[in-house]
């Protein structure tokens, strides 16, 4: 299962990078950097949820993992952000941004959801 949501993570990762390259005009130095960053970040993935699932999802390996997935996303808003300063704010790019940055507002029907099904009542109810 652990093997699983790192490949769905990878994956989301790997689409949203294509997305974002293909969007972009050029790229520099720092781009490049910001972009080896975030490689390094994924790359690691494999070996925290190897580590995780051989401890039985202990708690250290479990918030390494979590951590590394935290400093994968930093990765990726840095390489979006220098690919953005290149761009500025009227490219193509811009747009893709603002689509991403609606993934950061939670959705309450998911909190209701979820809270339905731990049997708990939400703030809405």
């Amino acid at each position: 299962m652990s093997y699983l949501l790192s490949f769905i993570y990878v994956g989301i990762y790997w689409n949203n990078h294509h997305h974002l390259m293909q969007l972009s005009a050029s790229v520099t130095g720092g781009i490049l950097w910001a972009n080896l960053h975030l490689l390094f970040w994924l790359a690691l993935i494999p070996f925290f949820t190897r580590w995780m699932d051989k401890s039985g999802f202990a708690r250290v390996p479990v918030l390494v993992y979590g951590l590394n997935l935290m400093l994968a996303a930093v990765a990726f808003s840095i390489l979006q952000y220098a690919l953005l300063r290149r761009e500025g704010t009227d490219s193509r790019l811009a747009g893709y941004a603002a689509v991403a940055a609606l993934w950061l507002i939670p959705n309450r029907r998911m909190e209701n959801l979820v809270g339905a099904a731990d049997g708990q009542q939400t703030e809405a109810e």
